[in-house]
């Protein structure tokens, strides 16, 4: 059994820590791979909205998921 199950299984649960327009905005971008306009146009944010969302979701993950840092 690989850890990828344990990790996806943290993350969905990391991710319902986050304020719900965190979470949208992270959702948004990478498994869809979209813009900050395209990521604003949704929820009807401006641009610089969608780029507040961005880091404070990944700063939001980064505690909840640093078991899983490789690097330390």
């Amino acid at each position: 059994m690989t850890a990828e199950p344990d990790l996806h299984r943290d993350l969905i649960a990391a991710l319902a820590h986050l304020n719900p327009d965190d979470r949208l905005a992270l959702h948004l971008h990478y498994p869809q791979d979209r813009s900050h306009a395209e990521i604003a146009a949704l929820p009807d944010w401006p641009v610089g909205t969608a780029k507040t969302h961005l880091p404070r979701g990944k700063t939001g993950l980064r505690p909840l998921l640093a078991v899983w840092n490789l690097q330390t």
